[in-house]
């Protein structure tokens, strides 16, 4: 598996470092688009001015997502809580267990993010004595609000 940049989870104290293969970024932009009706008696056959233009209202907001697949194995390299893969497994099923937000480094910054997604599956190696948990992330970024 050839990896991209690393992205760091941390809640409460607790990382973990997942190697990942394919990270996606999606932004939506909330925008409000309303056409007029076309009076009855103003088609274009008819010498009026034919169909009205859309009117397009830009509320401001952007909705930033995270899709993030990649996997988790034991490393010694690696500044995690726990240094064996199933203290990862757990410490990523605690973040999502314990609600609210957790923070996320990936590509030089550090971002706010809510994981409402994980998807965790369980890859044996064919040495049978090391495991890697194959992880697919997806999250919303923005900031706790209660």
């Amino acid at each position: 598996m050839a990896t991209t940049t690393n992205v760091i989870l941390v809640k409460s104290g607790v990382q973990v470092t997942i190697h990942t293969t394919k990270i996606e970024q999606n932004i939506t932009k909330t925008v409000i688009n309303w056409t007029q009706p076309t009076p009855k008696g103003d088609w274009s056959s008819q010498g009026g001015t034919g169909v009205k233009t859309t009117k397009v209202v830009d509320l401001l907001r952007n909705e930033s997502r995270f899709t993030v697949d990649g996997f988790i194995q034991t490393d010694f390299g690696v500044s995690d809580t726990s240094a064996d893969v199933e203290g990862k497994r757990t410490d990523l099923l605690n973040m999502l267990n314990a609600g609210g937000s957790q923070t996320m480094g990936w590509n030089g910054s550090v971002r706010t993010i809510h994981i409402d997604k994980l998807s965790i599956t369980q890859e044996p190696l064919d040495d049978d004595t090391s495991t890697t948990y194959s992880i697919k992330i997806t999250a919303i970024q923005g900031d706790d609000y209660l």
